[in-house]
């Protein structure tokens, strides 16, 4: 077998990878195939993410389940771009809201703020906003954004 091949049974069932790529990729899966498991991404690679067209729930709450689990000022040092307005201050909120639960001193371009001259409702469901401006955390009031209160919660 050449050098840049590898053959190694893995999993319950076995199997044979021969690429370098799937071998690391049922490394970190523990099993062939599905979904690797990465590493904590910073939230300001997170943002240049959804500039490019990714889908911005999937990133922002991937970053907060990575948070939670492991708390550290790494993934949160970087200030993130500033070309969606919008987006820098749910970012900046979402991460001093995450900051105040983990106990966890903000940075200082999120505690700076950034408050949104038009309200954002992030939901933009008309019949929902009411409730978003009673329920709505602190973090991200001080920025103009109304969530509800249950926006940062995971399953």
């Amino acid at each position: 077998m050449k050098k840049n091949q590898a053959a190694v049974i893995l999993g319950r069932k076995g199997g044979k990878v021969r690429s370098e790529l799937k071998l690391s990729a049922s490394r970190n899966n523990g099993r062939l195939g599905g979904r690797p498991k990465l590493s904590c991404v910073p939230i300001s690679d997170r943002v240049r993410r959804v500039l490019r067209k990714s889908d911005w729930r999937i990133e922002f709450f991937e970053f907060v389940d990575d948070f939670r689990k492991n708390p550290r000022k790494d993934l949160i040092e970087k200030k993130p771009s500033e070309k969606d307005v919008r987006l820098y201050s749910l970012v900046t909120s979402m991460v001093l809201f995450l900051c105040s639960e983990q106990r966890v001193p903000p940075p200082d371009w999120a505690a700076a703020g950034h408050w949104l001259v038009k309200p954002y409702f992030v939901g933009d469901f008309q019949s929902l906003k009411a409730s978003a401006l009673r329920e709505s955390p602190v973090e991200f009031r001080r920025n103009n954004i109304w969530v509800l209160k249950n926006f940062m919660e995971r399953v």
